[in-house]
């Protein structure tokens, strides 16, 4: 939020801020009374959501993990160091100190249940809250500003008209509602002025916003000299002789833009920070590992998941990994769509897509390979549901709905190669069958076998 009344004489300055003050407080009066009084327990509720759904990803942390989570033992937790590379790439944690001055409980719950219905175009995304935990989380973020919103409801006082009726002269002349487009509804705020393309903004000018010191009638961001330096670059290389930026470059951008490098690594970039990493819990009582805890990788993505999957993902509250604490957000279908397209012209490779499991194979074969006569794999993953003998990883019959045929062959043969630190054991090490009395000993008959079965698995309970 930029400062839009500095340079001004603090007589004007005053009457500015009074007058668009009454007019938001005549728009949200129609709203009905809230009374905030939550329990210890609702606070205390939202205070282990806070710190284990995904918050701290972006947020900061206001305990310590164990303070916050409880102890390791009980979460399948084995050090706060224990992180994979945080490199470049992850936001500074976003502040809320703010929030108790800006938000009623009531708003802020409906808000993280759904924040794209009230700020469309933000990156907060949804964790796919459901109403009862919004509101815990909420009331944990408003824990010391509790009170009761008394004038929400009353209609505004006689002497307060003058008033508002400048602040809607200053909310259309100002251009406030090309960024809270909905703030007044019904006030009969002109239409905002359309922005002028980025491309077309000379970065450089001493009379933008980007310049030092901003002259009146232009708004202060209070940027440091690095942001500055930063967005005037950004500027330059949107020029119009500067060319599109490759499909590598747009998809860095985005999980920059939208902060997937909180969370997933990919390449040299991204992570939680070491003193997030004990944030991150397993929801199972075995011991998976570091796998168990963080998020996936993204090396490869649009190689290894197929498409229509990765939109799935993105878009709906699907839960592959459920023994994972942290949630994946939930994006609009525009996002997905982009995301998706973009992961796909990067990783994917045209030889690979054309390859394909063999056929003739029966699914019985692949049945016995998975079992305890095979290779054992149910011994650590889920199958239909029913948990692994001795841990709870993901359930296989997800396989073939996620991942692309090429990916999983190269995977089985050498896991350590595509998910480094991996605790998944090849038994067809450099296409060399382990099993030499099934199927001739031939790997890729094996594997397209596994596969083959895998197919014919029903969707399971992605939770």
């Amino acid at each position: 939020m930029p400062d839009l009344f500095h340079g001004l004489e603090a007589g004007e300055r005053g009457g500015r801020i009074a007058a668009l003050a009454a007019l938001i407080e005549a728009a949200r009066r129609s709203a009905s009374p809230e009374v905030r009084v939550s329990s210890a327990l609702r606070v205390a509720q939202g205070r282990v959501l806070y710190h284990q759904v995904g918050c701290i990803a972006c947020h900061p942390a206001f305990d310590p993990a164990a303070v916050a989570l409880g102890s390791s033992a009980a979460n399948g937790w084995h050090g706060e160091e224990a992180a994979p590379a945080v490199i470049e790439g992850v936001w500074p944690a976003v502040d809320l100190g703010w929030v108790g001055d800006a938000w009623t409980e009531q708003g802020l719950a409906a808000f993280l249940e759904q924040p794209e219905r009230l700020r469309a175009d933000s990156r907060m995304p949804s964790l796919g809250l459901t109403a009862d935990e919004a509101r815990a989380i909420a009331a944990y973020l408003l824990r010391q500003t509790r009170h009761v919103e008394g004038t929400r409801g009353k209609p505004p006082a006689p002497q307060a008209a003058g008033l508002i009726a400048a602040g809607r002269r200053w909310f259309a002349g100002m251009n406030c509602a090309a960024c809270h487009p909905g703030l007044v509804e019904g006030t009969n705020v002109p239409a905002p002025e359309p922005a002028r393309p980025l491309p077309a903004l000379h970065p450089g000018s001493a009379t933008g916003c980007l310049a030092e010191n901003p002259p009146p009638g232009r708004p202060a961001y209070a940027l440091s000299a690095r942001q500055r330096r930063a967005l005037v670059l950004a500027l330059e290389s949107m020029a119009p002789n500067a060319g599109p930026p490759t499909p590598a470059e747009a998809l860095h951008r985005w999980l920059a833009t939208f902060n997937c490098f909180a969370c997933h690594v990919r390449g040299e970039r991204g992570g939680p920070w070491p003193a997030q990493a004990g944030f991150f819990r397993s929801r199972s009582a075995g011991d998976l590992g570091d796998e168990g805890r963080f998020p996936p990788r993204l090396d490869q993505a649009g190689a290894k998941l197929r498409p229509e999957w990765l939109a799935r993902v993105l878009q709906e509250r699907l839960r592959p990994r459920p023994y994972l604490a942290i949630r994946m957000p939930v994006w609009s279908a525009e996002r997905a769509a982009q995301l998706t397209s973009v992961f796909g012209e990067v990783d994917r490779n045209g030889a690979e897509a054309s390859e394909a499991p063999m056929t003739g194979l029966d699914p019985a074969t692949g049945a016995r390979l998975l079992g305890p006569e095979g290779c054992g794999c149910v011994t650590c993953h889920r199958l239909d549901g029913r948990p692994g003998w001795t841990l709870s990883a993901m359930d296989l019959a997800w396989t073939t709905r996620r991942l692309e045929w090429s990916w999983f062959r190269r995977y089985l043969e050498d896991p350590s190669a595509l998910r480094p630190g991996t605790r998944m054991p090849s038994f067809w090490p450099g296409g060399r069958a382990a099993l030499a009395d099934v199927l001739g000993g031939d790997a890729r008959a094996q594997i397209s076998a596994v596969w083959r079965y895998l197919e014919t698995r029903p969707d399971p309970d992605p939770d």
